[in-house]
C-alpha cells in the first residue's frame, strides 16, 4: 500500500503529464512538407513550442489541435499575438 505522500506525488506527476502532453505534436514530416498557407500558398514551419504552424509571409500562426493542423484563414492567429500567448483568433 502506498503512503498518502506517495499517492499525492503520483497524482501531481500525472496531472503535470496530462497538462504538457498536449504540446507534444506529432506531425508527420512528409505532411509538413506539403502543407501550405491557405492565404498566400507559401510554406509553413512548425513554431518552437510545436503547437502551431507559422507562415512568415503572412505573419500568422495556424494552431495545431489534437495533432491536427487547423489550416483555416479565420483560425489564423497574428504572429505577435501568438508570441504574447494567444492561441485562438478570437479574443
Amino acid at each position: 500500500m502506498l503512503s498518502g505522500a506517495a499517492r499525492c506525488l503520483i497524482r501531481r506527476l500525472w496531472r503535470t503529464y496530462l497538462l504538457h502532453r498536449r504540446y507534444v505534436v506529432a506531425i508527420n514530416p512528409e505532411l509538413l512538407e506539403i502543407l501550405a498557407c491557405p492565404k498566400c500558398k507559401g510554406p509553413v514551419a512548425m513554431v518552437a513550442e510545436k503547437d502551431g504552424l507559422a507562415c512568415a509571409a503572412c505573419k500568422v500562426v495556424y494552431p495545431v489541435r489534437d495533432d491536427i493542423p487547423v489550416m483555416l484563414i479565420e483560425e489564423a492567429v497574428p504572429a505577435e499575438k501568438w508570441a504574447g500567448g494567444a492561441r485562438t483568433a478570437k479574443g
